[in-house]
């Protein structure tokens, strides 16, 4: 056997160049939260998304298979199991908390930063609701009651914005001990709104405020009507009050319809023929105990 010749200089130095190749550090990837942080409420969720790229390759969504922590769990909460990895829950307010999320394939670990706020206003209910039905001078308190973002929930009638939204109807106070009271001016509708300064979350109820005396009877016209199908019909109805008086209540009273699939009935008295047949429209006064029908035949 002839003896080994040994390599070259160039033969060599191709073998100690794949050999150094070899023992290179493995490429790191790019790992990307988003939202890259921000401002969460205590009780309010945001879902955080990972994604990582390699050198020269696509990104890829990879929040299911990351390690999810935070640096305050008291404060801030993060899921790490089951399909809501990343969702990130406030439960403190705090100034500043972190969530960290680390790459078990790659060894790679970013992290993301929240502040944590006190609870916020998420609803609110003002009662009476959805309505309430006033006299000319009568007037009534109202309460706005607000849910807050941890599920509980606050009596706010003195720091909301009350509004009426018809102030020929009805007005509503703004200042003082007063806040939320409701004086009725004359008849007609108002939609009065109480809004949080902060969140601008608002609440809703309607008052109404009806004629002379009490209504004693509603009168739908026309009576009967007809429409064809794919056809639309206003009705009319005027409520008749015990002083002798009457007045249009169209846009107060609430319509109703007998049968759905042969004509609706949207409110301010519009109906549209659906299909052949016959149907009874039926407008009801606020209170609910005074109503007036009319008989709608849809034609094909």
């Amino acid at each position: 056997m002839s003896p080994a010749r040994p390599l070259s200089a160039v033969a060599l130095a191709v073998v100690l160049a794949a050999a150094a190749g070899s023992c290179a550090d493995p490429q790191r990837p790019e790992l990307t939260i988003t939202p890259a942080g921000g401002t969460v409420a205590a009780g309010q969720s945001v879902q955080l998304t990972a994604t990582r790229r390699y050198p020269g390759a696509a990104p890829e969504v990879v929040t299911q298979i990351m390690e999810w922590s935070s640096s305050n769990p008291a404060a801030l909460r993060v899921t790490d199991q089951g399909g809501q990895k990343g969702l990130v829950t406030g439960a403190l307010a705090t100034p500043v908390a972190f969530v960290r999320v680390h790459d078990p394939l790659s060894g790679v670990t970013q992290s993301v930063s929240f502040v944590v706020n006190a609870p916020e206003v998420s609803s609110i209910l003002v009662s009476p609701s959805p309505a309430l039905v006033l006299t000319r001078a009568q007037t009534r308190a109202l309460t706005a009651t607000a849910t807050l973002t941890d599920g509980s929930t606050a009596d706010v009638t003195a720091s909301v914005v009350w509004a009426s939204s018809n102030l020929t109807a009805a007005t509503v106070a703004d200042t003082g001990k007063d806040k939320g009271l409701v004086t009725a001016v004359a008849p007609g509708r108002s939609d009065v709104t109480a809004t949080d300064p902060v969140t601008r979350v608002v609440g809703t109820t309607s008052v109404f405020v009806s004629g002379p005396g009490d209504v004693r009877a509603i009168t739908v016209a026309p009576n009967p009507a007809s429409v064809a199908v794919g056809g639309q019909l206003r009705f009319v109805a005027v409520g008749h009050f015990a002083d002798g008086t009457s007045q249009e209540l169209t846009q107060q009273v609430a319509w109703q319809t007998s049968r759905v699939a042969v004509a609706s009935i949207a409110p301010g008295g519009s109906a549209s023929g659906l299909t052949a047949g016959e149907t009874t429209i039926t407008a009801v006064d606020p209170t609910g105990a005074v109503r007036g029908s009319a008989l709608l035949t849809v034609t094909p």
